[in-house]
């Protein structure tokens, strides 16, 4: 699965993070252009049409493939750009909610998390790309100033093929520009995250606080509870000395005080 897929599969599940690297795809076509400079040199040892025409129709084919994963990376890292948006809008959202629980901060911050390590293996397997891409644009100007030290072909196939070279190396050049913007974005976005990671944090730790203070005063109003009940019952009996002072009989008022809550 291609870098901008494998971004994709992250961002649409769960941000979880993938081995495979954007250096082996792109770094593949390198490796494939290597073989082609391999390819040309048995051309000119061989002088053979058919094989030129198949280098080029191969180095025509490979600069699609390349050009064709950049525009997919590009898209991927829109769809990247519209997740951190979403996560920084439901951080925002849980600023103002005092019903926000630890573990969803907790599942907010793995998420968090999982994007960012995986936006910094993006950007170190884009570096790499950049630096194979720049030595493929060293390896084409060395075949090219070799076949042209070399008299096995004709001047006007040595101008096409020269031609082709250099068009080649202003694509991959373009390549490694777009590539070195990718990087770009890619390392804004993580800084991006590690932004909402610290708000994740802070809200983590406030509601903790929370839950530690109201327990506190939980505590605190059990006990002016506990206190309010006994005053009840001691209201209760001074109001039942006074109904049977009230009464005619005495002796009921003895009677009642021996049950007093003060005893």
């Amino acid at each position: 699965m291609p870098l901008p897929l494998l971004l994709g599969a992250a961002l649409v599940a769960t941000g979880k993070a993938s081995s495979v690297s954007v250096a082996y795809y792109i770094g593949g076509g390198v490796l494939a252009g290597a073989g082609l400079t391999g390819g040309l040199w048995y051309y000119v040892s061989s002088n053979d049409n058919r094989l030129l025409q198949e280098h080029m129709e191969a180095l025509n084919a490979q600069h699609e493939i390349t050009n064709n994963r950049i525009a997919l990376a590009n898209n991927t890292l829109d769809l990247l750009c519209q997740n951190v948006a979403r996560l920084k809008s439901e951080i925002n959202s849980a600023t103002g909610s005092n019903a926000l629980s630890i573990e969803q901060l907790q599942e907010i911050t793995e998420q968090l998390s999982d994007t960012s390590q995986l936006l910094q293996r993006t950007i170190g397997t884009v570096a790499y790309s950049s630096s194979n891409l720049d030595r493929s644009v060293i390896e084409l100007k060395a075949v090219t100033e070799q076949i042209q030290s070399m008299d096995y072909c004709s001047q006007s196939k040595l101008a096409a093929f020269n031609e082709n070279l250099a068009q080649k190396e202003k694509e991959l050049a373009q390549t490694a520009l777009e590539i070195k913007t990718l990087n770009k974005i890619v390392g804004e976005q993580a800084q991006t995250i590690d932004k909402l990671t610290d708000v994740v944090e802070t809200l983590t730790n406030d509601n903790k606080a929370k839950e530690q203070t109201i327990e506190e005063k939980q505590k605190a109003i059990d006990q002016i509870k506990a206190k309010s009940l006994k005053l009840v019952d001691q209201l209760r009996f001074f109001k039942q000395v006074i109904d049977q002072q009230s009464a005619p009989a005495s002796t009921a008022v003895i009677s009642q005080t021996s049950s007093s809550p003060f005893n």
